[in-house]
């Protein structure tokens, strides 16, 4: 399947529970925060054991989340993927809803995502975010120009699953 979602609200795809979706050439750009709540705005949503594979995606100008895995048994495997712009949500600002979401993937609540050939690049907080010591494998590609290259909650995070010939440049701060 092919689309190019363009100034949707609230997430502009959201593969809900059990569900599967293959593809490639996915553009999703510009999403706006939920009108009701002036809140999220994610790119990409992948829920409640769901899985994607999606070939060349660009993620551009999305609020909270470019690419958000969230919930065991979830799975992302994106090659050839380009997320940048991503910027806090209105509500997150004036909020305590993680007042630091703007990122262009994140990984939690044992979500995983496995990524090929990236670009990652100009979001306003992590460029990649991990919470789970296993959900995160990114090869080859750059992270470049976030407010921090990536932020990992587990204390026993392999950082080698994010290395395989991946550069951290510019990032105001690297890990």
């Amino acid at each position: 399947a092919r689309a190019a979602l363009r100034d949707g609200r609230g997430p502009a795809l959201h593969v809900p529970d059990n569900a599967d979706l293959t593809g490639s050439d996915l553009i999703i750009r510009d999403t706006a925060p939920r009108p009701e709540t002036d809140a999220y705005g994610r790119g990409l949503e992948i829920t409640g054991n769901s899985q994607v594979e999606v070939d060349r995606v660009l993620m551009a100008n999305n609020h909270s989340v470019g690419l958000f895995v969230s919930d065991s048994g979830s799975l992302a495997t994106i090659r050839d993927l380009e997320i940048f712009g991503t910027q806090l949500s209105p509500e997150c600002v004036e909020f305590s809803c993680q007042a630091t979401l703007a990122d262009g993937v994140s990984s939690l609540l044992e979500g995983s995502a496995i990524l090929d050939n990236v670009w990652i690049h100009d979001n306003a907080q992590f460029g990649l975010r991990a919470q789970a010591d296993d959900s995160l494998i990114v090869r080859r590609g750059g992270i470049e120009r976030n407010k921090t290259g990536i932020q990992v909650s587990s204390p026993i995070f392999d950082y080698r699953l994010v290395n395989f010939e991946v550069l951290f440049v510019d990032n105001a701060v690297d890990v």
